[in-house]
């Protein structure tokens, strides 16, 4: 069912961070995860089943219903995971990389 001019404007509030104390509960199942994952996967099965655990875990924004709208916030949350995860490690490693080994736009280059 879509939305209706009549229906109520769901609320939701954004957190960019997660709080503390909701931290601690998603981390415990989190680290048993991430060691099932790296302790019972050989290296070329890791990437799927890092795959599989994430589909997983983005199919609850699903479970109610798939509708454009909740596909497109599932897909919005990915590709916040995808911009942080370059923002915060493969950015700097990138910059790191450059100084050590030179730009690849360096202007006297043709």
């Amino acid at each position: 069912m879509g939305s209706s001019p009549t229906a109520p404007i769901r609320k939701e509030t954004t957190i960019p961070y997660v709080k503390q104390e909701l931290r601690a509960l998603v981390d415990a199942d989190i680290d048993r995860l991430c060691a099932t994952i790296r302790f019972r996967c050989s290296p070329p099965d890791m990437v799927g089943t890092m795959n599989y655990a994430i589909s997983r875990i983005v199919s609850i924004k699903l479970r109610r219903g798939v509708r454009y709208w909740s596909i497109n916030e599932a897909m919005g949350v990915l590709a916040c995971v995808q911009q942080e995860l370059f923002r915060r490690l493969a950015g700097p490693y990138e910059d790191q990389k450059r100084k050590e080994n030179g730009d690849v736009f360096d202007e006297n280059k043709s």
